[in-house]
């Protein structure tokens, strides 16, 4: 059977291509889903071509689907369970053999080479097999690479019946049960996924083991599952079907090369309204003329840049990460109306002509990279972005930081970034929505929750820093990262309150935007996590892995040292001048502390710009480029976390980056391309970028020259783009030391 799939903004048509058969089916699964489970739902076959239904998953989701020819015959399903995606195997149900009572996890012997032989460096009891040390060291004890672990203990299972095992490893892994060998893949390797499955019964104990070796580079090892329950009930010639788990299939004599249609309307909203969405979007059987006319739609949003030159391999990766990067948010506008909960409680609102737009969207990732290339590609886009914020605050009576559309106001991670997304919209002169309430939203969350709770916000309202404790929750984890994103914002309100006439609020938050030095312990020259009596966290190790009660947030020190895009002279001088400065970034990139694959240091490249060592910029950022990026389907280090590694990789490649956002200002770097050209209105001036003599070689900026004028810092600014012009650079292989 050959499937495709094409869409629309809320519809999908899907084309199946069966052999022929008597008996091909089609499934239409409600209690699916990759995240939340289905908490309710139904389905019901209307005639012989539609199937319409509705599932809750958080927030509701209707459907209407229409096929092009009659089924030969039909019926539903429920009580069938929902195959939850593979999650690492919990605690509660591993024990290690041999030990005390009570204890939960599997024995771990590490050993310093990859044969698993001779006596092992240490032991321990691993709580849970869920490791990815990517290039760092799984622990002081061992070496950086070649070296192996066992893992020792038994498996009791919740419930009867078959289950999957994923061992996820990076190079040699086996895997046995009950002694058997089920995997046997003793071989170097990259980061891959090994499937076994096995029939289990409930509350009996297994014996597991697993055995893993690293050869080089990154160090991977999880140990998942999934339970795969028995079929429920089949209802053949059943019309319709209410619950959490419910079904319908669909069945067709189908001959080959005769293939069948299906468009399906989606609505959060109602059935109906999916219906009508799938009748204004859809309204033929015309499956390659949609298909062509959603590429189309896609291809003049990727043409506002156009970029010449580079190699192929350089095209795939931009404009695969030009696309990712524009993937979210979502518009969720229907007809003028709109589903949202920040309420708490799901209601549909009037859209007032503009559009909401909200998702899996949380801005502690989006406001680095994102945002800012959003402002530039989709300006049409940014006022309704910013209104969106404002709606939730008005209906939830609090600022989201992770907006989505389940219940709640959506929080998460650190800080508030939302108030860097708004701020950075205004700034750019995007206007046309109630600034004054998101202002008014801004500053109720700076001044009451500037840190995530009560507790936490005293701190930093107090002390102007949170304070570090190992409470085994957020002072463990995040104190210090909350306080200088935190800083972070509070500048970006600054700039706000600066931009309104509140001249009062403007000194109050620039001063707190220095809070960053609060955490500058100058005896060890990094940034410090520190205790309520205003000593330094102890033991400190700048280099210590996150989660590991190091005080900071998916980073640590030497990654969140330099996270002061506020007052970059001012972290300058903290770290001994410009001299000691680009020394310690230097290190930092030596030492292997950067990691590409999470967003907390992705500033960090271009920082040797602002301490006149430009050249080294153009270095690392190149380096990253080339070698940290792919073209390949696994070309990505880490989540891209709803774009936001993806438009870092379009920034960097097209020579320039927004390091603070909310100041419209970029900071020059190498292009990839030998010509850039961005236009993302019609009829407006294109701004274009030509790098003379530009090569894997010549990677060393000589001259920047933008509408005739000799820059002489390596600085454009959000204006510069948008009014349009030209920024020509030549390019050299030797470093420019004028």
């Amino acid at each position: 059977m050959h499937a495709e799939l094409t869409a629309t903004e809320h519809a999908g048509f899907h084309r199946y291509t069966f052999p022929a058969a008597d008996s091909s089916a089609i499934l239409i699964d409600v209690g699916h889903s990759l995240d939340h489970p289905c908490e309710n739902g139904w389905i019901e076959i209307i005639g012989d071509t539609i199937v319409r239904g509705h599932g809750y998953y958080g927030y509701p989701v209707f459907f209407y689907a229409k096929f092009n020819r009659p089924f030969a015959s039909f019926g539903t399903w429920s009580g069938c369970q929902l195959v939850r995606p593979f999650v690492i195997v919990p605690s509660e149900f591993l024990t290690p053999a041999n030990e005390k009572r009570g204890l939960h996890g599997l024995k771990g012997e590490y050993f310093n080479n990859q044969e698993l032989t001779g006596k092992p460096v240490f032991t321990r009891i691993d709580s849970v097999i869920n490791f990815r040390w990517g290039t760092g060291l799984c622990d002081k004890r061992l070496g950086l690479d070649h070296f192996s672990i066992r893992w020792t203990g038994k498996i009791v299972p919740p419930v009867s019946g078959t289950y999957q095992f994923r061992l996820e490893t990076d190079d040699g892994v086996r895997f046995y049960l009950n002694d058997s060998l089920l995997i046997n893949q003793w071989v170097n390797r990259g980061e891959t996924a090994d499937v076994v499955s096995a029939k289990l019964e409930a509350g009996r104990a297994y014996n597991v083991r697993i055995e893993y070796f690293e050869n080089l580079g990154v160090s991977l090892a999880r140990f998942k599952w999934d339970y795969v329950p028995e079929k429920g009930e089949l209802h053949p010639g059943a019309w319709h079907e209410t619950g959490k788990a419910v079904g319908a299939f669909l069945k067709y004599k189908t001959k080959e090369n005769n293939p069948i249609l299906v468009k399906v309307g989606i609505s959060h909203i109602s059935a109906e309204q999916a219906k009508k969405n799938l009748a204004r979007e859809i309204p033929g059987w015309d499956f390659d003329g949609v298909r062509q006319s959603t590429r189309q739609t896609w291809n003049r949003l990727l043409s506002r840049i156009k970029v010449v030159g580079g190699s192929e391999k350089d095209r795939v990766k931009f404009y695969s990460s030009l696309y990712r990067a524009l993937m979210m948010p979502t518009d969720y506008t229907e007809d003028d109306r709109y589903y949202s909960a920040a309420s708490g409680k799901g209601k549909i609102h009037p859209a007032n002509g503009r559009h909401f737009y909200s998702d899996d969207w949380c801005t502690w990732d989006t406001f680095r990279t994102t945002h800012p290339l959003q402002t530039i590609i989709e300006p049409e886009r940014q006022a309704d972005m910013a209104q969106s914020f404002v709606n939730m605050y008005e209906e939830s009576g609090c600022l989201p930081s992770c907006p989505g559309l389940g219940a709640g106001c959506g929080m998460g991670m650190i800080g508030n970034h939302t108030i860097s997304v708004i701020t950075d919209i205004f700034q750019k002169g995007f206007t046309d929505f109630d600034y004054e309430k998101a202002y008014k939203a801004m500053r109720a969350d700076a001044l009451i929750n500037p840190a995530g709770n009560m507790e936490l916000s005293r701190d930093y309202l107090d002390l102007g820093y949170v304070a570090f404790d190992y409470d085994g929750g957020a002072r463990e984890k995040a104190s210090a990262s909350i306080t200088l994103e935190r800083a972070y914002d509070d500048w970006c309100l600054a700039q706000m309150s600066k931009a309104l006439g509140k001249e009062k609020d403007y000194q109050l938050f620039l001063k707190r935007s220095q809070n960053y030095r609060n955490l500058f312990d100058a005896s060890v020259g990094f940034m410090r996590p520190r205790y309520r009596d205003g000593s330094w966290k102890v033991p400190f190790d700048p280099g210590s892995n996150h989660g590991s009660g190091n005080g900071f947030t998916e980073s640590n020190s030497w990654q969140m040292t330099f996270f002061v895009p506020q007052d970059i002279p001012g972290l300058i001088e903290l770290l001994g001048g410009v001299q000691k400065f680009v020394q310690k970034l230097s290190e930092y990139f030596k030492i292997g502390q950067h990691n590409q694959g999470n967003e907390p240091g992705f500033i960090n490249p271009f920082l040797f710009s602002y301490a006149d060592a430009p050249q080294k910029t153009q270095d690392v950022v190149r380096n990253i480029l080339q070698n940290h990026y792919g073209a390949t389907p696994d070309g990505l280090e880490g989540n891209d976390d709803s774009g936001a590694m993806s438009a870092w990789y379009v920034f960097a490649a097209m020579g320039f980056y927004p390091v603070c956002p909310g100041s419209n200002t970029y900071v020059l770097t190498s292009p990839v391309f030998t010509k850039i050209t961005i236009n993302a209105k019609n009829n407006a001036p294109a701004f274009v970028i030509e790098t003379k003599k530009v090569s894997k070689e010549n990677k060393y900026i000589q001259s920047a020259i933008l509408n005739g004028i000799q820059l002489d810092k390596p600085r454009i600014t959000y204006s510069d783009i948008a009014q349009g012009g030209r920024l020509v650079l030549v390019m050299g292989y030797k470093v420019n030391k004028k």
